[in-house]
């Protein structure tokens, strides 16, 4: 079974391709950005132990 052991939230401007930010937030269930969900796209990332996504 795989797992993961940290969270990081990445963000973009909506006209990049790229993620262009990352903030760690560690193994939380529940998080509050303050950042526009109009002017950027948003996604999740879990992280192994390994770092590995």
């Amino acid at each position: 079974m795989l797992s993961h052991t940290s969270n990081e939230i990445v963000w973009r401007a909506s006209d990049v391709a790229q993620w262009t930010h990352v903030i760690p937030v560690g193994n939380v269930a529940e998080i509050t950005i303050l950042l526009s969900k109009y002017n950027a796209q948003m996604g999740v990332l879990a992280v192994g132990a390994n770092a590995w996504f």
